[in-house]
């Protein structure tokens, strides 16, 4: 007769109500009556009643000392079950389909009972009226429009970098690009611009000790700026989790979450794709994902930053974003990180995407890198700031240098046409070109070079050498020209304990998922100059990953662990 909800999706709505009030005790407000049809839940819910009205809160031990423990299954079955986010709508559902069967017993009643044609005509005529009493949630909740106050949308830090107030906004880039540092730089200004407002980080690749050195490098480059408790931040110690999982089911984590960061006001996510879990390519997942953290924006005034990646570094547009373009769609700001041309401190940040925007200005050259080349203790000695004025000025007016360098067989001595200093496997590199060898293309690790002598002689870039050193991975790369021709493809299968870091992270540049197997494994591909490149990230990950193709590298491992583990 009516069109009643099934009693398995009742079930379903009611457990994910009590379980919302266990992980968020206030939203019991919402919840106006005791509309349980499991006599169990309706006990439960008193309980959380009287224990909400006396101020204590709504617990598992608060709940058994109201009710003893008779109903523990019940209780472990609610733990288990997902909170909502939408209690409203559940909750009205809920009364609108137990009013559906009051009124469907009640015409049974009425049509059984033994009364005179009149007598029943007088009961539905009291049903109709109860029906109209009934008040039914409405959909929308209409304005006036002609009466509606007009507003301008709101930006932190407008003169700075502005981030829209309540929103999400995302920052994209290619790995390396400094959007770690960019997201710290925006955090920093805001708990100094915005005081008592609080800013919380997760910065889920990076260790919190590594966070907090680049914190302070922005605080001496920027000296209005200061660490105070406003600012927490965490890293990868703390345990990643999926707000969605692959059938769109919200972690019952993310509620907690959400419950212990009411106090902050700005939440940078660090990278989006750790924190997703569902399909990365489909729109419709990610606009889901999107919804799910625009409401909570929406209701607890939050501003969010999500840190993306690019899918192909040399790209700066919303195109290259990695995954489904609905992340990119779904938020409010879009930027976009680019390096500066011989300007290795600073970085121009473009705004890609705005719905809103006040000014006219795109884009904003930010200084996010000290001056000073910083080398680790174990390997400065004194001279090496001279040294790099002297290998900086060289590679800035494009001077030749003599070079002293501490090689494997003796000191050697060295004419070369400098380039670029790199920083790659903890330690920075000269990168050169090598006029007079065999060698076109070489690197130099800058602790083991003695001495630098400018000479007055300058040289012009070789374009292809120049573009090579933008694509290098590792110290190991051998050029040759038109090294795009020339690239050796590794690919390695990685096991299911370890696929996780390298959805997460790219370990080499040209690092490109190409499937995952069933078992969770990974078969993944690499473009490199030489084997050697691929080596130590091999053995690193031994037993964890295996080559398998080419067969040439495969053999050469796999003759080095038997060596190692059969000495003779």
């Amino acid at each position: 007769m009516f069109d009643k909800l099934d009693t398995n999706i009742i079930d379903g709505m009611e457990r994910g109500l009590l379980s919302s009030i266990l992980f968020d005790n206030d939203s019991i407000k919402q919840i106006k009556e005791n509309i349980f049809s499991n006599p169990q839940y309706g006990k439960i819910f008193d309980a959380m009643i009287e224990l909400y009205n006396n101020k204590y809160p709504i617990n598992e031990e608060t709940i058994y000392a109201k009710i003893g423990s008779t109903f523990e299954q019940t209780l472990l079955n609610i733990y288990s079950t997902n909170p909502i986010s939408h209690l409203d709508s559940i909750y009205n559902s809920l009364v609108e389909n137990k009013f559906k069967i009051y009124l469907q017993n009640q015409l049974k009643k009425i049509a059984t009972d033994d009364l005179s044609s009149l007598h029943k005509l007088n009961e539905l005529e009291a049903l109709i009226q109860r029906s109209k009493d009934f008040k039914r949630q409405e959909i929308f909740n209409f304005v006036d429009f002609s009466q509606a106050e007009s507003k301008n949308p709101s930006f932190y830090l407008e003169n700075i970098l502005p981030v829209q107030e309540n929103e999400i906004n995302i920052i994209s880039a290619p790995g390396g690009s400094g959007k770690s540092y960019l997201s710290l730089f925006l955090a920093l200004h805001f708990i100094h611009a915005y005081t008592p407002k609080k800013c919380f980080l997760w910065l889920s690749e990076d260790e919190i000790g590594v966070s907090k050195k680049r914190a302070l490098s922005l605080t001496k480059i920027h000296n209005e700026l200061n660490i105070n408790n406003r600012i927490t931040v965490i890293g990868k110690e703390t345990q990643v989790f999926h707000f969605l999982d692959k059938n769109l089911n919200i972690n019952s984590n993310f509620e907690l979450m959400k419950q212990q960061l009411k106090d902050f006001s700005l939440i940078v996510l660090d990278p989006l794709i750790a924190f997703f879990g569902a399909d990365e390519n489909s729109n419709a997942d990610a606009r889901y994902f999107m919804s799910l953290l625009n409401k909570w924006c929406v209701d607890e005034n939050k501003t969010i930053i999500l840190i993306h990646h690019h899918s192909k570094s040399s790209s700066t547009n919303k195109s290259s974003a990695r995954g489904a373009s609905a992340f990119i769609d779904a938020c409010r700001m879009h930027y976009v990180i680019e390096k500066i041309e011989n300007d290795s401190q600073c970085r121009k940040v473009i705004i890609d995407k705005t719905n809103h925007f006040s000014s006219d200005k795109r884009e904003y050259t930010i200084k996010l890198f000290d001056t000073k080349i910083e080398i680790k203790p174990f390997e400065s000695k004194k001279g090496d700031e001279e040294l790099l004025k002297d290998l900086e000025n060289a590679i800035y007016n494009k001077r030749y240098v003599k070079i002293n360098y501490k090689a494997t067989m003796g000191d050697e001595i060295y004419l070369l046409k400098p380039y670029k200093i790199v920083f790659m496997n903890e330690n920075f590199y000269l990168a050169t070109e090598n006029p007079d060898e065999r060698y076109k293309f070489t690197m130099l690790r800058l602790a083991q070079i003695k001495s630098v002598e400018l000479q007055k002689e300058q040289f012009h870039h070789n374009p292809d050498i120049k573009e090579f050193i933008k694509h290098l991975q590792t110290p190991f790369p051998l050029y040759k020209p038109q090294f795009r021709e020339h690239l050796i493809k590794v690919i390695v299968q990685v096991d299911e304990e370890k696929a996780k870091y390298f959805k997460l992270k790219k370990y080499l540049p040209s690092q490109n998922i190409q499937k995952e197997n069933e078992d969770g494994s990974l078969i993944v591909s690499f473009e490199v100059t030489q084997e050697r490149e691929m080596e130590e990230i091999v053995k690193k990950w031994i037993p964890n990953m295996k080559v398998v193709e080419p067969l040439s590298l495969k053999n050469k491992i796999e003759a080095e662990l038997k060596k190692y583990l059969n000495p003779k």
